[in-house]
């Protein structure tokens, strides 16, 4: 959901694209391939006010695809 923001983008924009979007059962996903800009800064921020203050939950994709991540 995040994607791969303009590098000069501030970090307040990604946190309020980001967070204005989300809803119940949404992905939010960040990458960490390099290209997650402003990544450190944004995903705490999205954290605290998602989870922390509106309640949404966070699960690991093989908790979302039922695998318990043992072959």
């Amino acid at each position: 959901m995040s994607g791969d923001p303009d590098p000069n983008l501030p970090a307040k924009n990604i946190e309020a694209d980001v967070i204005g979007r989300a809803r119940n059962g949404s992905v939010i996903i960040f990458h960490a391939n390099g290209r997650g800009w402003k990544d450190d800064e944004v995903v705490p921020v999205v954290y605290q006010t998602l989870v922390e203050g509106r309640h949404f939950k966070t699960d690991t994709i093989s908790e979302l695809r039922g695998c318990d991540g043992r072959r």
